[in-house]
């Protein structure tokens, strides 16, 4: 008759060995971002014993993959049952569900929560948590600011080519994508800005650390690009997304950090044009930012309109661009307003607009323009005397006919120089008195027009120098 319980205990414990390696098994799922197999697994355990001793721990990890799945009401209720059991991970997901929600107030109580139950239990809690209910208590104080702008439009994109929804005219200066910066090898950040007269660019490269740094380059008379180190203020986080307005001295620019509300966030700082010093950047707070990454601010001057990116209605996904109207002077929502948080997170981007706006002459204003479509060719001709023609039609008349001429005779030489590498390589693979003639010739042209340019230079130069 005593075997019956000592049965009963080994059986239990039993279950509770299988829960727990059904609970490794589904983080080593969610681990490699496999949030459906985690679900499978986990309900499938769950009924079978929703009871059973490690259940609490079951339901807080099928939190983890419903929210990973964006299931945030799933995820709600599978948290809610841990919490029951004392599961201290739950808040931490309660948090975050708060976070993603704009109930920051509560987000931050709930990772209060967690670390009490920790340090209860007299377990190790994550400082990262820690971080986090700063950041919820952050969030709580931007919410109370939210900037009352004008949200003319927006549209998803692929992560890779969002970019293309910045209607940027040549004004407003470029951003292009790491590898088409002139220096692709040295630049590992996600994007640069070149400004209009494309002699400035600013980049985040990626120092010995990992961490994103801002780096400026200066473009020189001869053409080269020469990097300077940026004034450390601007070290707040991982550096990327820069773009310098047209007058030199407003940046915006997405960082992490502490000052963030979340991921990446945008940031404005002012330089000084004396000493190159930036004043403390500051968070642009809501709408512009979320919980989630927010980046890549850029503003049209010309037709007064910006664009910016977030992941916020994808996390990790695809890209929401919102093209907006900026104010010439922050005007911030009433606190106190039913909908404040709907603002915040842009939940209907037509509920910015003023009653009776309409907006359709601007929106076809600005798709009309094409970033890429620049009237006028840009060139960079230095002079000698410090100053250098970037576009062709400051060339004086008789100067621009030296130019056109010292173009055509710079194409002969590209051709005449590939052709030249083309017989090297055939005459190693199999040498020929005939090539080798053929070679000396070219090598000879070569020069001729290296001559010519050298010449069509100069007269280029004094014809220009002289008439200006």
């Amino acid at each position: 008759m005593r075997l019956r319980p000592i049965l009963t205990a080994i059986g239990a414990a039993l279950c509770l060995a299988a829960a727990a390696d059904v609970a490794d098994e589904a983080r080593g799922l969610l681990a490699k971002g496999d949030a459906d197999s985690a679900c499978e697994l986990l309900r499938a355990e769950l009924d079978k014993n929703p009871d059973g001793g490690n259940a609490g721990t079951l339901n807080s990890l099928l939190g983890d993959a419903e929210l990973m799945k964006g299931n945030r009401a799933a995820a709600r209720e599978a948290y809610n049952r841990a919490t029951k059991r004392g599961v201290a991970d739950a808040y931490r997901g309660l948090g975050r569900i708060g976070m993603q929600e704009y109930d920051f107030s509560r987000a931050a109580a709930d990772f209060a929560k967690y670390t009490e139950l920790k340090n209860n239990a007299k377990k190790p809690a994550d400082p990262a948590v820690e971080q986090e209910r700063k950041t919820a208590l952050n969030a709580v104080q931007h919410l109370r600011r939210v900037d009352d702008v004008v949200i003319l439009d927006s549209i998803d994109m692929p992560r890779q080519s969002f970019f293309e929804a910045y209607k940027l005219p040549p004004s407003s200066g470029r951003l292009l994508t790491a590898d088409r910066t002139p220096n692709p090898d040295e630049m590992t950040s996600h994007s640069a800005f070149i400004n209009e007269q494309q002699d400035f660019m600013l980049l985040g490269v990626t120092d010995t650390v990992a961490e994103s740094k801002p780096l400026e380059y200066i473009r020189l008379n001869t053409g080269e690009w020469q990097p300077a180190e940026v004034d450390s203020t601007l070290y707040i986080g991982n550096f990327d997304y820069p773009f310098m307005m047209p007058d030199g001295q407003t940046l915006y620019f997405a960082s992490d950090g502490d000052l963030s509300i979340g991921g990446l966030d945008i940031f404005m700082a002012t330089r000084d044009p004396e000493d190159d010093s930036y004043m403390p950047p500051i968070n642009l707070g809501m709408p512009y930012n979320s919980p989630f990454d927010d980046f890549m601010m850029a503003i049209d001057d010309e037709h007064n309109v910006g664009w910016f990116a977030t992941d916020r209605n994808s996390p990790g996904g695809d890209v929401t661009v919102y093209m907006f109207i900026p104010n010439e002077i922050r005007r911030n929502l009433d606190p106190d307003s039913v909908d404040i948080a709907a603002r915040a997170r842009i939940a209907d981007f037509r509920a910015t607009w003023p009653e009776g706006a309409d907006y359709t002459e601007l929106l076809e204003k600005v798709a009309a323009i094409d970033p890429d479509a620049a009237p006028k060719e840009s060139i960079f001709f230095p002079l000698g005397d410090g100053t250098a023609v970037t576009d062709p039609d400051d060339f004086n008349d008789d100067a621009r006919e030296f130019y056109q001429q010292y173009i055509a005779a710079e194409s002969e030489l590209a051709d005449v120089t590939g052709k030249l590498r083309e017989m090297r390589t055939r005459y190693h693979d199999r040498p020929s008195e005939r090539l080798r003639d053929e070679i000396l010739g070219a090598e000879a042209a070569q020069e001729r027009y290296r001559e010519q340019m050298r010449r069509l230079r100069s007269q280029t130069v004094r014809t220009q120098l002289r008439r200006n």
